[in-house]
């Protein structure tokens, strides 16, 4: 049964204006980083925003406007073509800000059918796809390696239509999932293998940065728009939530469940899974200390989680924690409130209702906040664990070390801090990251993981490596 809020519960009761406006649209984000141009007055302006009721335009540099009482004739023009005209009225100019509003001067402007009209308009236009061209660019064995991973792809969804598909609308879901696995582990070895092909391709490349570009662009056209059929493909890509690695795209790779409308879709993100497979070993890791600490003394454990996401690794902790057991006291840090919020709701739900020895907590805030002199870690207590599992390898080297010192500081004597970070190796997952979902880390090398504790005075530093040989993971213990 679902929970019903009463109505000073919703969120609307809380806010003392009442008032609610249309909204004003980026011009860019509006059309979808192709706007149309504005002919009015015999000028051509760039459109800044779009509303319900006027544009922003962009005043062109040079360009002064004096003032008009009637109303004028607007055009908007998609690659040179008029595709939609109304009368608009201008607004007074304001001193310093170089553009121009005008309101527009008739009934039932429809800014979606503007949208749809501009989209049509793009659709009759000549674009570079008419002409197609090889991109020399790309070293040769690359592109031939593109093509067997697409007639690959090409090949396995054949043998679905043909074998699967004709039945796929009578599954059960159970039906289905059977399928899905099955496939998977038929495919397994060979996805891995081009894959690992893949590193072995680009790696050489990685710190080239007029070629690597050209790589990145000859993949997405050739493999990503057909990967990103797949769901957690698709959301590793587009990145609805803003940044890649979100927390629902690090609970597709725990849960190992299929997704998908049909059986193609759910066999590429099967795909993305097994290619996701170093998410999972590294929070195996992490879980694997975090059962070291019942072999401790201490009463209190004080654990920090930072990047935490669904901190699914405490989930799986607490899950096995008796109630005679000593108390633990988990800090989650995200930037992210929805993350922390199924972080928190997730662990309580995992506990026995009679323990009262747990504490789960969230902190939300910024990775320029944790740097800070004086951030929100000064309230908290000397941690006996403090672990990121994925936020350094968005790093550059330098806020590594800073990072790294901030948070070993904060350990208490004995305590451990835990880094994760993916490696350069060649059976890593640079390639699908990087080259196919536009997923921009730091690929580090053993060497590179040591110099993150530069800082860490007298500490006793190892670096070991997940069971996938994908993650390094830097061991900081502060003496006792």
């Amino acid at each position: 049964m679902q929970s019903v809020k009463h109505y000073q519960e919703l969120k609307g009761a809380e806010n003392t204006d009442m008032r609610i406006s249309f909204e004003t649209h980026d011009a860019a984000a509006f059309f979808n980083n192709n706007p149309p141009v504005v002919q009015l007055l015999g000028v051509q302006f760039e459109i800044r925003n779009i509303s319900l009721t006027s544009l922003t335009l962009k005043l062109p540099e040079g360009v002064s406007l004096a003032p008009v009482a009637e109303a004028q004739t607007l055009s908007l023009l998609q690659s040179g073509t008029c595709f939609y005209e109304c009368p608009v009225v201008l607004q007074p100019l304001k001193t310093g800000v170089a553009e121009v509003e005008v309101l527009y001067d008739q009934r039932g402007v429809d800014i979606g059918v503007i949208a749809r009209k501009n989209a049509a308009a793009l659709a009759r236009r000549q674009s570079g796809a008419s002409h197609p061209s090889i991109t020399y660019a790309v070293p040769a064995d690359y592109r031939v390696f593109c093509t067997e991973v697409l007639d690959y792809l090409s090949d396995q969804r054949s043998f679905i239509e043909t074998n699967i598909a004709p039945h796929e609308d009578y599954f059960t879901l159970e039906e289905a999932d059977t399928v899905a696995y099955g496939l998977e582990e038929a495919s397994e070895a060979d996805w891995a293998r081009l894959c690992f092909a893949g590193n072995e391709l680009v790696l050489p490349h990685m710190h080239d940065e007029a070629l690597r570009p050209a790589i990145k662009s000859f993949t997405e056209k050739l493999l990503t728009y057909e990967l990103v059929k797949g769901t957690n493909w698709h959301r590793s890509y587009f990145k609805p939530m803003g940044y890649p690695g979100d927390f629902r795209i690090m609970n597709y790779m725990y849960d190992h469940q299929p997704e998908g409308t049909t059986t193609y879709s759910r066999y590429l993100h099967m795909l993305g899974l097994i290619s996701g497979r170093p998410i999972v070993s590294r929070m195996d890791y992490i879980s694997r200390y975090l059962e070291s600490l019942r072999q401790g003394t201490d009463n209190v454990y004080h654990v920090m989680s930072i990047g935490s996401g669904p901190a699914r690794e405490v989930q799986r902790f607490l899950e096995n924690t008796s109630a005679t057991e000593e108390g633990y006291s988990f800090t989650l840090v995200d930037q992210e409130i929805q993350a922390l919020d199924y972080g928190i709701n997730a662990a309580y739900r995992s506990l026995a209702p009679s323990r009262s020895n747990v504490i789960v907590s969230g902190m939300h805030t910024s990775f320029t906040e944790m740097l800070r002199p004086m951030s929100t870690f000064r309230h908290l207590p000397k941690q006996h664990l403090i672990y990121s599992a994925g936020l350094l390898d968005y790093l550059n080297a330098g806020l590594c070390r800073k990072l790294t010192s901030k948070l070993y500081d904060h350990l208490c004597p004995g305590g451990t801090l835990l880094v994760g970070n993916v490696n350069d190796s060649a059976i890593g997952t640079y390639w699908p990251m990087e080259y196919i979902l536009d997923w921009t880390l730091f690929f580090r090398n053993e060497q590179e993981m040591y110099d993150m504790a530069t800082g860490c005075k007298g500490a006793d530093v190892s670096v070991e490596m997940d069971d996938n040989g994908a993650v390094y993971m830097l061991k900081v213990t502060k003496p006792a």
